[in-house]
Protein backbone atom coordinates (compact mmCIF):
# COMPACT_ATOMS: atom_id res chain seq x y z
CA UNK A 1 0.00 0.00 0.00
CA UNK A 2 1.34 3.33 -0.90
CA UNK A 3 1.63 5.90 1.23
CA UNK A 4 1.31 9.88 0.64
CA UNK A 5 4.23 11.59 0.63
CA UNK A 6 4.58 14.91 2.16
CA UNK A 7 6.47 17.37 0.36
CA UNK A 8 8.30 20.24 2.78
CA UNK A 9 8.61 23.50 1.90
CA UNK A 10 11.37 25.33 2.81
CA UNK A 11 11.88 29.28 2.48
CA UNK A 12 14.68 31.69 3.16
CA UNK A 13 16.41 31.33 6.59
CA UNK A 14 17.04 34.71 8.04
CA UNK A 15 20.91 34.27 7.58
CA UNK A 16 19.83 33.52 3.62
CA UNK A 17 17.80 36.59 3.28
CA UNK A 18 20.74 38.84 5.23
CA UNK A 19 23.42 37.70 2.84
CA UNK A 20 20.81 38.61 -0.10
CA UNK A 21 19.96 42.04 1.04
CA UNK A 22 23.78 42.49 1.43
CA UNK A 23 24.78 41.43 -2.03
CA UNK A 24 21.97 43.47 -3.75
CA UNK A 25 23.26 46.63 -1.45
CA UNK A 26 26.84 46.40 -2.73
CA UNK A 27 25.68 45.72 -6.17
CA UNK A 28 23.20 48.93 -6.05
CA UNK A 29 25.85 50.94 -4.42
CA UNK A 30 28.59 49.66 -6.82
CA UNK A 31 26.29 50.97 -10.21
CA UNK A 32 25.16 54.21 -8.57
CA UNK A 33 28.93 55.20 -8.15
CA UNK A 34 29.43 53.86 -11.62
CA UNK A 35 26.34 55.96 -12.65
CA UNK A 36 27.42 58.85 -10.38
CA UNK A 37 30.86 58.53 -11.44
CA UNK A 38 29.90 58.67 -15.20
CA UNK A 39 27.05 61.21 -14.73
CA UNK A 40 30.02 63.44 -13.35
CA UNK A 41 32.22 63.40 -15.39
CA UNK A 42 29.72 63.36 -18.65
CA UNK A 43 28.60 66.80 -17.08
CA UNK A 44 32.28 68.04 -16.38
CA UNK A 45 33.75 67.53 -20.14
CA UNK A 46 30.24 69.03 -21.17
CA UNK A 47 31.28 71.97 -18.68
CA UNK A 48 34.90 71.99 -20.34
CA UNK A 49 33.68 71.87 -23.63
CA UNK A 50 31.31 75.22 -23.12
CA UNK A 51 34.35 76.54 -20.97
CA UNK A 52 37.01 76.13 -24.12
CA UNK A 53 34.32 77.90 -26.35
CA UNK A 54 34.08 80.59 -23.77
CA UNK A 55 37.54 81.51 -23.45
CA UNK A 56 38.18 81.06 -27.17
CA UNK A 57 35.49 83.65 -28.11
CA UNK A 58 36.41 86.01 -25.22
CA UNK A 59 40.19 85.85 -26.10
CA UNK A 60 39.80 86.27 -29.52
CA UNK A 61 37.10 89.27 -29.26
CA UNK A 62 39.28 90.73 -26.79
CA UNK A 63 42.44 90.52 -28.92
CA UNK A 64 40.59 91.77 -32.22
CA UNK A 65 39.49 95.09 -30.29
CA UNK A 66 43.42 95.71 -28.86
CA UNK A 67 45.03 94.96 -32.07
CA UNK A 68 42.59 97.53 -33.91
CA UNK A 69 43.51 100.35 -31.42
CA UNK A 70 44.25 103.47 -32.96
CA UNK A 71 42.79 102.03 -36.27
CA UNK A 72 40.01 105.41 -36.61
CA UNK A 73 42.61 107.60 -34.84
CA UNK A 74 46.26 107.62 -34.05
CA UNK A 75 48.52 105.22 -31.89
CA UNK A 76 50.01 108.11 -30.20
CA UNK A 77 49.47 112.07 -31.14
CA UNK A 78 52.64 112.64 -29.91
CA UNK A 79 54.82 110.64 -32.28
CA UNK A 80 52.43 110.99 -35.17
CA UNK A 81 53.42 112.60 -38.14
CA UNK A 82 50.16 113.11 -39.46
CA UNK A 83 48.34 114.48 -36.28
CA UNK A 84 48.17 118.40 -36.37
CA UNK A 85 49.32 119.20 -33.10
CA UNK A 86 48.53 122.41 -32.73
CA UNK A 87 44.39 122.56 -32.08
CA UNK A 88 44.89 120.16 -29.44
CA UNK A 89 46.08 122.56 -26.22
CA UNK A 90 47.84 119.48 -24.59
CA UNK A 91 45.07 116.93 -25.03
CA UNK A 92 47.32 113.67 -26.47
CA UNK A 93 45.75 110.97 -28.41
CA UNK A 94 46.39 107.23 -27.92
CA UNK A 95 44.91 104.03 -28.99
CA UNK A 96 46.63 102.57 -25.81
CA UNK A 97 46.36 104.22 -22.78
CA UNK A 98 47.74 102.50 -19.24
CA UNK A 99 46.98 104.13 -15.87
CA UNK A 100 47.63 103.69 -12.22
CA UNK A 101 46.95 100.36 -11.34
CA UNK A 102 46.57 98.83 -14.49
CA UNK A 103 48.33 95.48 -13.59
CA UNK A 104 47.71 92.77 -11.15
CA UNK A 105 44.53 94.25 -9.23
CA UNK A 106 43.11 92.20 -6.32
CA UNK A 107 41.22 94.73 -4.81
CA UNK A 108 38.01 92.59 -6.02
CA UNK A 109 38.79 89.37 -4.91
CA UNK A 110 36.76 89.30 -1.60
CA UNK A 111 39.31 88.07 0.90
CA UNK A 112 38.95 83.90 1.00
CA UNK A 113 38.95 83.79 -2.66
CA UNK A 114 42.01 85.95 -2.26
CA UNK A 115 43.48 84.32 0.60
CA UNK A 116 42.80 80.69 -1.22
CA UNK A 117 44.53 81.70 -4.73
CA UNK A 118 47.18 83.90 -3.58
CA UNK A 119 48.82 84.64 -6.94
CA UNK A 120 45.55 85.52 -8.93
CA UNK A 121 45.34 89.22 -10.40
CA UNK A 122 43.42 90.88 -13.01
CA UNK A 123 44.70 93.59 -15.33
CA UNK A 124 42.76 96.24 -17.53
CA UNK A 125 43.55 98.40 -20.45
CA UNK A 126 41.96 101.60 -22.05
CA UNK A 127 41.63 101.43 -25.66
CA UNK A 128 40.87 103.99 -28.09
CA UNK A 129 39.56 103.51 -31.70
CA UNK A 130 36.25 103.15 -34.00
CA UNK A 131 34.38 99.59 -33.55
CA UNK A 132 30.82 100.48 -33.23
CA UNK A 133 31.22 102.63 -37.00
CA UNK A 134 34.21 101.11 -38.58
CA UNK A 135 33.30 102.84 -41.54
CA UNK A 136 34.75 106.29 -42.25
CA UNK A 137 32.05 108.71 -44.00
CA UNK A 138 31.82 112.23 -45.25
CA UNK A 139 31.27 115.37 -43.45
CA UNK A 140 30.90 118.07 -46.03
CA UNK A 141 29.71 121.78 -45.87
CA UNK A 142 32.09 123.12 -43.16
CA UNK A 143 30.47 126.74 -43.14
CA UNK A 144 29.24 129.83 -40.93
CA UNK A 145 30.58 131.49 -38.17
CA UNK A 146 32.39 129.53 -35.23
CA UNK A 147 30.76 127.41 -34.19
CA UNK A 148 30.49 125.48 -37.75
CA UNK A 149 27.91 123.18 -39.11
CA UNK A 150 28.90 120.19 -40.81
CA UNK A 151 26.60 118.27 -43.13
CA UNK A 152 26.13 114.59 -43.21
CA UNK A 153 24.10 113.70 -46.50
CA UNK A 154 21.79 111.17 -47.36
CA UNK A 155 24.68 109.42 -50.27
CA UNK A 156 26.52 106.59 -50.22
CA UNK A 157 29.91 108.71 -48.44
CA UNK A 158 27.80 109.75 -45.63
CA UNK A 159 24.38 108.66 -44.21
CA UNK A 160 24.28 105.38 -46.19
CA UNK A 161 27.94 104.79 -45.22
CA UNK A 162 27.32 105.67 -42.22
CA UNK A 163 24.60 102.70 -41.18
CA UNK A 164 25.64 100.39 -43.67
CA UNK A 165 27.36 97.37 -42.17
CA UNK A 166 27.97 95.75 -45.90
CA UNK A 167 32.11 96.37 -46.49
CA UNK A 168 31.33 96.66 -49.85
CA UNK A 169 28.09 98.42 -50.17
CA UNK A 170 26.76 96.07 -52.66
CA UNK A 171 23.00 97.11 -53.61
CA UNK A 172 23.41 100.46 -52.36
CA UNK A 173 22.03 103.51 -54.63
CA UNK A 174 23.79 106.46 -55.28
CA UNK A 175 21.10 109.02 -53.41
CA UNK A 176 18.46 107.94 -50.62
CA UNK A 177 14.87 108.77 -51.27
CA UNK A 178 14.31 112.44 -49.63
CA UNK A 179 13.66 112.17 -45.57
CA UNK A 180 11.00 113.58 -44.08
CA UNK A 181 11.24 114.03 -40.61
CA UNK A 182 10.62 110.95 -38.89
CA UNK A 183 13.19 108.86 -41.09
CA UNK A 184 15.42 111.28 -40.33
CA UNK A 185 15.19 110.90 -36.18
CA UNK A 186 15.06 106.70 -37.07
CA UNK A 187 17.99 107.06 -39.22
CA UNK A 188 19.76 109.56 -36.08
CA UNK A 189 19.11 106.50 -33.96
CA UNK A 190 20.57 104.08 -35.99
CA UNK A 191 23.59 106.40 -36.74
CA UNK A 192 24.40 107.73 -33.10
CA UNK A 193 22.80 105.09 -30.51
CA UNK A 194 22.49 106.72 -27.08
CA UNK A 195 26.09 107.32 -26.63
CA UNK A 196 27.06 109.54 -29.88
CA UNK A 197 28.24 112.71 -27.41
CA UNK A 198 30.44 109.69 -25.56
CA UNK A 199 32.55 110.08 -28.85
CA UNK A 200 35.26 111.76 -30.86
CA UNK A 201 35.05 112.87 -34.44
CA UNK A 202 38.43 112.45 -36.51
CA UNK A 203 38.51 114.56 -39.71
CA UNK A 204 41.46 114.71 -42.01
CA UNK A 205 41.99 117.64 -44.04
CA UNK A 206 43.25 118.13 -47.79
CA UNK A 207 46.46 117.53 -46.48
CA UNK A 208 45.97 114.28 -44.88
CA UNK A 209 46.30 115.38 -41.40
CA UNK A 210 43.97 114.72 -38.66
CA UNK A 211 42.20 116.11 -35.96
CA UNK A 212 40.05 115.32 -33.32
CA UNK A 213 36.65 117.39 -32.57
CA UNK A 214 34.72 117.14 -29.52
CA UNK A 215 31.62 117.59 -28.07
CA UNK A 216 29.59 116.41 -30.51
CA UNK A 217 25.97 118.37 -31.59
CA UNK A 218 23.50 116.15 -33.80
CA UNK A 219 20.51 118.17 -35.51
CA UNK A 220 18.23 116.20 -37.82
CA UNK A 221 15.77 119.29 -38.65
CA UNK A 222 17.86 120.03 -42.13
CA UNK A 223 16.10 119.16 -45.39
CA UNK A 224 17.70 115.61 -46.21
CA UNK A 225 20.91 115.71 -43.95
CA UNK A 226 21.72 115.45 -40.48
CA UNK A 227 23.93 118.60 -39.33
CA UNK A 228 27.26 117.80 -36.67
CA UNK A 229 27.55 120.87 -35.32
CA UNK A 230 31.42 121.63 -33.95
CA UNK A 231 32.81 123.47 -31.14
CA UNK A 232 34.06 127.19 -31.71
CA UNK A 233 38.40 127.19 -32.77
CA UNK A 234 39.28 128.03 -29.92
CA UNK A 235 38.26 125.34 -27.93
CA UNK A 236 40.29 122.48 -26.59
CA UNK A 237 39.16 119.87 -28.70
CA UNK A 238 37.95 122.24 -31.93
CA UNK A 239 38.78 122.07 -35.22
CA UNK A 240 41.33 124.10 -36.84
CA UNK A 241 40.72 126.14 -40.15
CA UNK A 242 43.20 126.76 -42.44
CA UNK A 243 44.90 130.42 -41.82
CA UNK A 244 43.68 129.90 -37.90
CA UNK A 245 46.69 129.80 -35.33
CA UNK A 246 49.34 127.27 -35.70
CA UNK A 247 47.41 126.32 -39.29
CA UNK A 248 49.23 127.96 -41.57
CA UNK A 249 48.33 126.02 -45.28
CA UNK A 250 46.90 122.72 -43.87
CA UNK A 251 43.91 122.54 -41.34
CA UNK A 252 40.21 122.34 -42.67
CA UNK A 253 38.40 124.96 -45.26
CA UNK A 254 35.47 127.19 -44.96
CA UNK A 255 33.87 128.03 -48.14
CA UNK A 256 30.41 129.87 -48.04
CA UNK A 257 29.01 127.38 -51.20
CA UNK A 258 29.87 124.36 -48.25
CA UNK A 259 30.26 122.15 -50.96
CA UNK A 260 33.93 120.92 -49.53
CA UNK A 261 33.96 117.43 -47.61
CA UNK A 262 35.84 115.58 -45.39
CA UNK A 263 36.67 112.13 -44.27
CA UNK A 264 35.45 111.36 -40.89
CA UNK A 265 35.08 108.99 -38.24
CA UNK A 266 33.56 108.13 -34.64
CA UNK A 267 36.51 107.44 -32.27
CA UNK A 268 35.31 105.06 -29.09
CA UNK A 269 37.13 105.08 -25.84
CA UNK A 270 36.33 101.54 -24.11
CA UNK A 271 37.96 100.38 -20.43
CA UNK A 272 38.54 96.47 -20.37
CA UNK A 273 38.74 95.25 -16.71
CA UNK A 274 37.43 92.55 -14.79
CA UNK A 275 34.65 93.27 -11.83
CA UNK A 276 32.71 90.98 -9.26
CA UNK A 277 29.54 90.00 -10.98
CA UNK A 278 26.18 92.13 -9.97
CA UNK A 279 24.64 88.86 -9.13
CA UNK A 280 27.27 87.00 -7.44
CA UNK A 281 30.27 88.40 -5.71
CA UNK A 282 32.38 85.68 -6.18
CA UNK A 283 32.71 85.23 -9.67
CA UNK A 284 34.49 87.82 -11.16
CA UNK A 285 33.64 89.26 -15.05
CA UNK A 286 35.90 90.11 -17.67
CA UNK A 287 33.88 93.84 -18.65
CA UNK A 288 34.71 96.53 -21.21
CA UNK A 289 32.57 99.90 -19.97
CA UNK A 290 32.27 102.63 -22.46
CA UNK A 291 34.08 105.61 -21.62
CA UNK A 292 33.67 109.61 -22.39
CA UNK A 293 36.46 110.00 -25.10
CA UNK A 294 37.02 113.53 -24.48
CA UNK A 295 38.00 113.06 -20.89
CA UNK A 296 40.24 110.10 -21.76
CA UNK A 297 42.18 112.40 -23.98
CA UNK A 298 42.24 115.03 -21.79
CA UNK A 299 43.43 113.11 -18.89
CA UNK A 300 44.19 110.05 -19.82
CA UNK A 301 48.44 110.21 -20.21
CA UNK A 302 48.56 113.12 -17.90
CA UNK A 303 49.18 110.93 -14.79
CA UNK A 304 46.87 110.10 -11.83
CA UNK A 305 43.94 108.88 -14.82
CA UNK A 306 41.51 106.83 -12.74
CA UNK A 307 39.00 105.55 -15.61
CA UNK A 308 36.21 104.55 -13.33
CA UNK A 309 36.03 108.59 -12.87
CA UNK A 310 35.63 109.18 -16.92
CA UNK A 311 32.60 106.71 -18.06
CA UNK A 312 30.59 107.58 -21.09
CA UNK A 313 28.13 109.59 -18.78
CA UNK A 314 30.72 111.94 -17.81
CA UNK A 315 29.77 113.21 -21.05
CA UNK A 316 27.21 115.50 -21.30
CA UNK A 317 24.60 112.95 -22.75
CA UNK A 318 26.05 109.85 -22.66
CA UNK A 319 25.18 107.06 -21.31
CA UNK A 320 26.78 104.43 -19.19
CA UNK A 321 27.17 101.27 -21.31
CA UNK A 322 28.77 97.71 -20.21
CA UNK A 323 29.24 94.57 -22.33
CA UNK A 324 30.53 91.15 -20.47
CA UNK A 325 32.69 89.73 -22.51
CA UNK A 326 33.78 86.36 -19.61
CA UNK A 327 32.03 85.34 -16.60
CA UNK A 328 34.34 83.22 -13.96
CA UNK A 329 37.29 84.13 -14.73
CA UNK A 330 40.05 82.93 -12.43
CA UNK A 331 43.26 85.24 -13.89
CA UNK A 332 43.87 87.97 -16.71
CA UNK A 333 47.29 89.40 -17.78
CA UNK A 334 47.25 91.79 -20.60
CA UNK A 335 51.28 93.04 -21.22
CA UNK A 336 52.67 94.75 -23.98
CA UNK A 337 56.41 94.83 -25.99
CA UNK A 338 57.83 98.22 -26.53
CA UNK A 339 60.71 99.42 -28.90
CA UNK A 340 63.51 100.77 -27.58
CA UNK A 341 65.03 104.36 -29.72
CA UNK A 342 66.63 102.14 -32.07
CA UNK A 343 63.72 100.29 -32.99
CA UNK A 344 64.49 96.64 -31.13
CA UNK A 345 61.49 94.89 -29.55
CA UNK A 346 62.06 92.36 -26.86
CA UNK A 347 60.93 88.93 -27.82
CA UNK A 348 57.32 87.95 -26.27
CA UNK A 349 57.51 85.82 -23.22
CA UNK A 350 55.08 82.94 -23.08
CA UNK A 351 53.77 82.61 -19.91
CA UNK A 352 52.18 79.12 -18.69
CA UNK A 353 52.03 79.22 -14.55
CA UNK A 354 50.21 81.98 -12.26
CA UNK A 355 53.16 84.27 -13.37
CA UNK A 356 52.20 88.14 -13.25
CA UNK A 357 53.64 89.95 -15.96
CA UNK A 358 55.05 93.05 -14.43
CA UNK A 359 56.08 96.15 -17.00
CA UNK A 360 59.66 97.35 -15.39
CA UNK A 361 59.66 101.71 -14.14
CA UNK A 362 60.44 103.56 -17.33
CA UNK A 363 59.35 101.29 -20.10
CA UNK A 364 56.87 102.56 -22.61
CA UNK A 365 53.48 101.52 -20.39
CA UNK A 366 54.69 102.50 -17.26
CA UNK A 367 51.92 104.76 -16.15
CA UNK A 368 53.82 107.37 -14.55
CA UNK A 369 55.61 108.51 -17.76
CA UNK A 370 53.67 106.42 -20.61
CA UNK A 371 54.91 106.04 -24.40
CA UNK A 372 52.57 104.15 -25.69
CA UNK A 373 53.16 104.75 -29.48
CA UNK A 374 56.21 102.94 -28.75
CA UNK A 375 53.99 99.53 -28.32
CA UNK A 376 54.66 97.07 -30.70
CA UNK A 377 53.24 93.61 -29.58
CA UNK A 378 50.52 92.61 -27.12
CA UNK A 379 49.85 89.44 -25.16
CA UNK A 380 46.82 88.33 -23.66
CA UNK A 381 46.56 85.24 -21.46
CA UNK A 382 42.67 84.64 -19.82
CA UNK A 383 41.82 81.88 -17.27
CA UNK A 384 38.29 81.14 -16.96
CA UNK A 385 37.11 78.27 -14.49
CA UNK A 386 34.39 76.09 -14.06
CA UNK A 387 30.80 76.79 -12.67
CA UNK A 388 30.99 73.95 -10.13
CA UNK A 389 33.64 72.88 -8.21
CA UNK A 390 34.60 69.04 -7.90
CA UNK A 391 34.87 67.62 -4.40
CA UNK A 392 37.56 64.80 -5.63
CA UNK A 393 39.71 67.84 -7.25
CA UNK A 394 42.00 68.76 -4.86
CA UNK A 395 42.84 72.79 -4.74
CA UNK A 396 46.58 72.84 -6.14
CA UNK A 397 48.34 74.96 -3.83
CA UNK A 398 50.35 77.98 -3.90
CA UNK A 399 53.24 78.86 -2.02
CA UNK A 400 53.39 78.51 2.07
CA UNK A 401 54.39 81.72 4.18
CA UNK A 402 58.12 80.56 3.48
CA UNK A 403 58.02 80.70 -0.51
CA UNK A 404 58.07 76.83 -1.04
CA UNK A 405 55.28 75.19 -3.41
CA UNK A 406 53.37 72.05 -1.39
CA UNK A 407 52.26 69.09 -2.62
CA UNK A 408 48.07 69.48 -2.54
CA UNK A 409 47.95 65.92 -0.92
CA UNK A 410 51.27 67.08 1.51
CA UNK A 411 50.24 70.29 3.50
CA UNK A 412 53.68 70.17 5.30
CA UNK A 413 55.10 70.69 2.02
CA UNK A 414 57.68 68.07 2.92
CA UNK A 415 56.99 66.76 -0.69
CA UNK A 416 57.53 69.44 -2.92
CA UNK A 417 56.02 69.92 -6.60
CA UNK A 418 57.64 72.77 -9.14
CA UNK A 419 54.45 72.21 -11.22
CA UNK A 420 52.51 73.49 -8.12
CA UNK A 421 51.59 76.48 -9.48
CA UNK A 422 50.40 75.28 -13.26
CA UNK A 423 46.96 77.59 -14.05
CA UNK A 424 44.90 74.39 -13.22
CA UNK A 425 42.77 74.38 -10.51
CA UNK A 426 40.88 77.37 -8.75
CA UNK A 427 39.11 77.53 -5.38
CA UNK A 428 35.97 80.24 -5.33
CA UNK A 429 34.19 78.50 -2.48
CA UNK A 430 37.27 77.99 -0.23
CA UNK A 431 34.82 76.62 2.86
CA UNK A 432 33.65 73.71 0.46
CA UNK A 433 35.49 71.08 -0.14
CA UNK A 434 37.27 70.92 -3.62
CA UNK A 435 37.88 72.51 -6.47
CA UNK A 436 37.24 74.31 -9.82
CA UNK A 437 39.10 73.22 -12.53
CA UNK A 438 40.23 76.16 -15.03
CA UNK A 439 41.39 76.32 -19.11
CA UNK A 440 43.67 78.84 -20.16
CA UNK A 441 43.89 80.50 -23.27
CA UNK A 442 46.98 82.91 -24.77
CA UNK A 443 47.24 84.81 -27.75
CA UNK A 444 50.24 86.85 -29.19
CA UNK A 445 49.75 89.65 -31.66
CA UNK A 446 51.10 92.38 -33.71
CA UNK A 447 49.67 96.04 -33.52
CA UNK A 448 49.93 96.75 -37.26
CA UNK A 449 48.63 100.23 -37.00
CA UNK A 450 51.55 100.97 -34.47
CA UNK A 451 53.99 99.09 -36.48
CA UNK A 452 53.02 101.20 -39.40
CA UNK A 453 52.54 104.72 -37.60
CA UNK A 454 54.52 105.30 -35.26
CA UNK A 455 58.39 104.83 -36.92
CA UNK A 456 60.30 107.33 -35.47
Amino acid sequence: MNRPRHVIARGFTLIELMIAIAVVGVISVVIYQLFDTTSQNFREVTELAHLNSRVRFATESLRNQLQAAGSQATPDSDLDDWVAPEPLGGVRIAGLIPYPGWQNDTTQLPLPIADANPKVSFDGIVVMGAYDFPLSFELSGLEGASPRDGHIHPNTRGIMKLLGQDLFMNGMTATAPAMDAATRDTLAVGATGTNWTARLLRLTDRQGFMQFVHPLSLDTTGEDYFAVSLPGDSTTLGPMFKGGPGAGVFGLDSLPEGDVGYDAGLIDAYWFHVVPDSANPNVMSLVRDRLCAAEVAARGLNGGFVPATALADACPGGERERTVIASYVADFQVWFDCADADGKVEAATWHYQWERNDHVAGDCMDAAAPDPGRVRAGHIRLALHTKTERTDQRHIQFEDAAGAVCNPDDYTCDDLRVDAAVLRTYDFFPRSEGAAQVVVMQTDFEIVNFVNRNTR
